[in-house]
């Protein structure tokens, strides 16, 4: 059986929207800034990506995460929203963080390239 990477628990409760579960990581204190996959995605990208408004809002406002953070091909939470479609979690993520649409990856892709696609 091939090796399959292990997701952080903080991960996948971002990714699905979890509240409760990042709530009690904080609170155990297991819910780390600096925690990311193996592409270099954190908390928040996982939130963006899942178009979780409030988890996004619980990771900046109640954890101190930042939105500016890239992965490892220079993407930011907005990049993954755009590219996910989702639409509240990016208007998000530009009004109430330093994320902006001209934000680009490594490819050189900005958050509107991306969006448009």
């Amino acid at each position: 059986m091939p090796d399959v990477p292990l997701i952080h628990r903080a991960l996948v409760a971002a990714r699905e929207g979890d509240l409760q579960g990042l709530q009690l990581l904080r609170k155990k204190q297991e819910l780390l800034q600096g925690l990311h996959d193996d592409f270099g995605a954190t908390c928040v990208h996982y939130a963006a990506r899942g178009g979780h408004v409030k988890v996004l809002e619980f990771l900046m406002n109640k954890c101190s995460m930042r939105a500016n953070v890239r992965s490892f091909v220079g993407a930011t939470p907005a990049h993954d929203a755009a590219a996910m479609g989702k639409l509240p979690a990016l208007v998000w993520l530009l009004r109430n963080t330093d994320c902006t649409l001209w934000d680009r990856d490594k490819d050189g892709a900005t958050v509107l390239h991306i969006a448009a696609r």
